[in-house]
């Protein structure tokens, strides 16, 4: 994003915008997990994103904002385990 509400996925390239995924507050974080983009950003929110754009799920976070996203795969139980820091020295653990 640009601090507004949305993110794009860019086709290097060409130079071309492939996806827009608009959000409701500004992106301050993302990151990749398996097939998916996770977001978080000024919202008490995280979103879950397909490669293509179209958005997963948006889960509910205890951050007012989220500023930091790291995840850990676990491979044995085809699962992950995702941790979120934002405002309020909150730190969430979410399990999938």
């Amino acid at each position: 994003g640009e601090g507004g509400r949305c993110m794009w996925m860019w086709h290097v390239a060409s130079r071309k915008v492939v996806a827009t995924m608009p959000t409701c507050g500004a992106v301050q974080a993302v990151t990749f997990c398996d097939d998916k983009i996770l977001s978080g950003g000024a919202e008490k929110a995280i979103y879950r994103w397909r490669c293509n754009g179209k958005l997963h799920s948006r889960v509910p976070s205890s951050s007012e904002s989220v500023f930091s996203l790291s995840h850990v795969q676990h491979p044995s139980h085809n699962s992950y385990s995702l941790v979120t820091a934002g405002a309020g020295g909150n730190v969430s653990f979410y399990f999938q």
